[in-house]
């Protein structure tokens, strides 16, 4: 068997050709020796991360639009006799009713922010290949794939100040 060829900067992986040339194994009697290649996943937007930030940052604008009509809505609206707003007046099983709406509708914006603001800090997070070349040639690991603190020491400064903008601006959103 002719030796394996490099194939990336960490591995030394076989070809498809050389997995299928084995002695004694092809693809068709041992799959695992086959190698897959997936397409990237797509986003709503297209592919790749970028159409997804701009999506949750379309999405965070709409909610503080929404926010803004609504703190709009309610400083124009009537006041009563002791100088209070009246946003609603009914009996009290409607009042309880429109109460409850106004919560959902308020923790499904929650939700909207929180996802697009946490899936932003997990994007600022993550490292580039040449970061993660960076770290491995000083001898240090990343993590990869998930929302990790221990990146920010080893990521560039921009992703890094990007992911405090992002963290100092939603922990008051979802303490609110």
């Amino acid at each position: 068997m002719p030796p394996l060829k490099a194939h990336g900067a960490y591995t030394n992986l076989p070809s498809e050709v050389e997995l299928n040339n084995l002695n004694g194994f092809s693809s068709a009697a041992f799959p695992a020796t086959k190698v897959i290649h997936k397409p990237r996943p797509t986003g709503l937007l297209g592919k790749g991360w970028r159409p997804n930030i701009l999506l949750g940052s379309i999405l965070a604008f709409v909610v503080l639009l929404l926010n803004l009509s609504v703190t709009i809505f309610s400083t124009v609206s009537k006041r009563d006799d002791n100088g209070r707003r009246i946003l609603f007046q009914g009996d009290c099983g409607r009042a309880g009713q429109v109460n409850t709406a106004i919560h959902f509708v308020i923790n499904i914006l929650s939700s909207i922010l929180l996802s697009a603001s946490n899936y932003g800090m997990q994007c600022m997070s993550a490292p580039t290949r040449e970061e993660v070349d960076k770290a491995h040639a000083r001898r240090y690991w990343l993590d990869i794939g998930v929302l990790s603190l221990r990146n920010l020491e080893r990521i560039s400064v921009r992703k890094r100040f990007l992911w405090f903008l992002v963290a100092i601006s939603s922990v008051p959103l979802h303490l609110l």
